[in-house]
């Protein structure tokens, strides 16, 4: 994030993690619904790290 770059408060920074491991598992969805299941697969294994990640960061507070 540009914000958290500029003023090295990094409080925000697993919030904006979790939004985007949830927007990746959205976009997964909707890529095996499209019949795409390559990228879908993708999406899906970026998702569940990013998710991951995000809670650990929650945890290690």
């Amino acid at each position: 994030m540009l914000y958290s770059f500029i003023t090295k408060d990094y409080t925000l920074q697993p919030y904006a993690t979790l939004l985007f491991g949830l927007i990746m598992l959205i976009i997964g969805l909707v890529q095996f619904q499209n019949k795409s299941k390559g990228f879908g697969w993708l999406f899906l294994f970026i998702s569940i790290y990013t998710l991951y990640t995000s809670v650990e960061s929650f945890l290690l507070k």
